[in-house]
């Protein structure tokens, strides 16, 4: 918000009703205003009901596509698989595997992507699909997610991609602990700008968390949509900058 205000643009605070969709107090905004939003995943549907533009830049089931195109074999889950909720323990169980990542496929933030055991997931699994407690979530014993075998991780960074450019970046963990850091490793803008090239205009705008496993190599654990993506450390003066040369707020109205 200070970036914002700092230069120049219109901004709106308003808090998003769950699942009611309505946002309070309701913005004054202006016909042809370019409006893009920062925060709550649901404003897409706001954002898409009024028309605004580029309002969320929702990739939906594009981020998952990403395991069948050409960054497929650059993926940290690439040999993954995807099931519904409430079957993911009989599927792990036949595996072996005594924990696991997992994730919703799509970017509904239904829950967080995170390495679980078979004992926690069975306490989730009995509030969710047995005892249908509601969390203030979407997520359903029929959310399809994806499931891997955990791995060895280094290091992870989130860069901000607009235009087909990487714009800026942090690093968020080391390990297994969150470390905060402006300074990304040059091999990982190399990383990311070689993706782009094998992918280009994957979205106007977007998030892609990389990591560093304990071979040396990189790897790509998800895309998601920039507008509910956390910043950590990145420069939003940059990433301010760079939307407002892609989608020209200041010619066009700037919310």
């Amino acid at each position: 918000m200070e970036v914002l205000c700092r230069n120049g643009f219109d901004v709106r605070v308003v808090k998003v009703v769950p699942f009611v969709g309505e946002m309070i107090p309701e913005p004054d905004i202006g016909d042809g205003d370019r409006v893009i939003c920062f925060g709550a995943y649901s404003m897409r549907h706001i954002a898409r009901e009024r028309g605004w533009y580029p309002g969320v830049i929702d990739l939906e089931f594009k981020a998952n596509e990403i395991y069948n195109n050409s960054w497929g074999e650059y993926c940290l889950n690439v040999d993954s698989f995807e099931c519904r909720f409430d079957e993911v323990g009989i599927r792990v169980r036949k595996l072996g595997w005594g924990e696991w990542f997992m994730r919703p496929i799509t970017d509904s933030k239904s829950f967080a992507g995170q390495v679980i055991d078979r004992d926690s997931y069975d306490e989730w699994y009995k509030g969710v699909v047995l005892l249908e407690e509601d969390d203030g979530s979407n997520l359903r014993g029929s959310t399809i997610c994806r499931v891997s075998i955990c791995r060895d991780i280094v290091k992870e960074w989130r860069i901000f991609v607009v235009g087909d450019e990487v714009v800026t970046g942090s690093q968020y963990r080391v390990g297994g602990r969150v470390c905060y850091d402006r300074v990304v490793d040059d091999d990982v803008i190399e990383f990311v700008e070689g993706l782009i090239i094998l992918e280009p205009n994957f979205a106007d705008a977007y998030v892609i968390d990389v990591c560093r496993i304990g071979s040396g190599r990189l790897r790509v654990v998800e895309v998601n949509t920039i507008n509910s993506a956390g910043f950590y450390h990145a420069d939003v003066n940059k990433l301010i900058g760079a939307l407002d040369r892609k989608f020209n707020f200041v010619e066009n109205g700037n919310e």
